[in-house]
């Protein structure tokens, strides 16, 4: 679990129901090799179906474009490329970035 989604991200809502989220430098110590998830997205910004995004995530000293899932329960979870595979040390964790998916 890498933290909570409000203490680094502002958003806006736009006329066509997307989300536009800036979210800061979010990086924490790798301990497990599973999924990296940031927990505690807001119920008004919550997608009604999953949504992806394409980003870059850090996993140890390692960055790789990868998928972002936006989850309808509040819960952003990052891949590691493709895979749900993270390396058990290090920092893992996202840079300073913007997403941004449909309500």
């Amino acid at each position: 679990m890498l933290g909570a989604v409000q203490r680094a991200t502002t958003w806006t809502i736009d006329d066509g129901n997307v989300v536009h989220a800036t979210c800061a430098q979010i990086l924490d110590t790798s301990t497990t090799t599973g999924q990296k998830q940031l927990t505690g997205v807001p119920a008004e910004i919550r997608p009604s179906a999953i949504r992806f995004c394409i980003r870059q995530t850090a996993d140890n000293t390692t960055s790789k474009i990868s998928f972002i899932r936006i989850d309808t329960g509040g819960t952003i979870t990052l891949f590691n490329g493709t895979s749900a595979v993270f390396t058990a040390a290090g920092q893992c964790g996202i840079g300073d970035t913007e997403l941004s998916w449909r309500l």
